[in-house]
């Protein structure tokens, strides 16, 4: 949930970020709060505070789980490319929600596709189509949904996620969906590309530097700025995000300063892929075959076979069969991070 600064009044001391569990007490306390009534919150670096006239509850801020640590950082990945698609007034999204089956199962999949001045489900593809599996996931948004404004749509260009954004006013509730029930965020791979590249272009740190103390920042205007290509400095924001360092901001279009809690070091080596192609390295199983600014191919051992990559500025491809399953749609296998990573390591030996 967002709150613009017209959301409360109050005063901000500071960014951060502090991560906390909403107990009994906590989920009590807000439960009781009703229409009109005042209720102060204040957020610290070691607890988060629930005013209540003489009330005061307080949760302790507590480790983030890695593994929500890594889906927190898949999550932004996805969002920076995501595009609306649809945004409906509150009769219409009353009306949708209302129109959702209540009896499916897991693998049933749907499409939302705009429809006038609405939305409507159907059960095969269509152009402009939102990919939906899981349809009960929705239903979180109905109690909501009656106190909204309006409801916008966010898909992915591949459909692999959406976000369903509930608008109160200054106030936003974000739902952001997988294409499946069994695929959380943290089992993706949109990031292992960036993990796997070291930070070596000086702009990563002046895009740093700017988070720092700019609330928010668009590739496009730091581009004209500082005289660079919007596609450099978006891969920097892409790197600087697969390190836990900024988060993306959907509704405003614009990257901003926030510091996950993590080791990156002890993050990157959970990633087993990424683990696994260090590790292909590190045995010499990788070759390389063919070697261009444009193109290159190599040799990746495999489980008693050898496979083969090929690797493009804007696609990689590798005949292993977890590639052969996901076509790249769930990140890169560790075949295709283990041709990358030598290619850059060959290439920073070369100059």
């Amino acid at each position: 949930m967002d709150l613009n600064p017209d959301a409360y009044d109050g005063v901000v001391a500071g960014q951060g970020t502090t991560n906390v569990d909403f107990n009994a007490n906590m989920r009590a306390a807000l439960a009781q709060v009703r229409d009109g009534e005042s209720v102060g919150l204040a957020v610290g670096k070691e607890d988060v505070t629930l005013l209540r006239g003489m009330e005061q509850v307080i949760e302790r801020k507590v480790p983030l789980p890695v593994r929500w640590l890594k889906g927190f950082v898949e999550v932004q990945a996805y969002q920076s490319r995501m595009a609306k698609c649809a945004e409906i007034g509150k009769v219409e999204t009353l009306r949708f929600l209302r129109s959702l089956p209540r009896s499916t199962t897991a693998k049933s999949v749907f499409w939302a596709v705009p429809a006038g001045s609405g939305l409507r489900l159907s059960q095969r593809e269509l152009p402009g189509g939102v990919r939906l599996a899981g349809l009960e996931r929705l239903r979180l948004l109905e109690e909501l949904a009656p106190l909204a404004d309006s409801l916008r749509v966010f898909t992915d260009p591949r459909g692999e996620a959406s976000e369903w954004q509930l608008r109160f006013g200054p106030l936003a509730f974000h739902l952001t969906l997988t294409a499946e029930v069994w695929r959380g965020f943290s089992g993706e791979g949109q990031v292992l590309g960036e993990l796997a590249t070291k930070e070596r272009d000086k702009i990563l740190a002046q895009v740093r530097g700017l988070l720092k103390w700019q609330a928010e920042l668009r590739p496009e205007e730091f581009a004209v700025n500082w005289d660079v290509q919007p596609e450099t400095v978006r891969l920097a924001l892409a790197a600087l995000g697969s390190r836990g360092l900024v988060g993306f901001d959907i509704s405003r279009g614009a990257y901003f300063h926030r510091e996950l809690p993590f080791d990156l070091d002890a993050v990157e080596d959970l990633h087993p892929r990424l683990a696994g192609a260090r590790k292909l390295i590190e045995q010499g199983g990788v070759r390389l075959l063919q070697q261009t600014p444009r193109l290159t191919i190599a040799e990746v051992a495999g489980s008693g076979v050898t496979h083969r990559v090929r690797l493009t500025s804007d696609c990689a491809t590798c005949t292993c069969p977890w590639h052969a399953k996901h076509q790249g749609k769930r990140g890169p296998c560790k075949h295709v991070l283990a041709a990358q990573i030598f290619n850059n390591l060959d290439n920073e030996k070369s100059s």
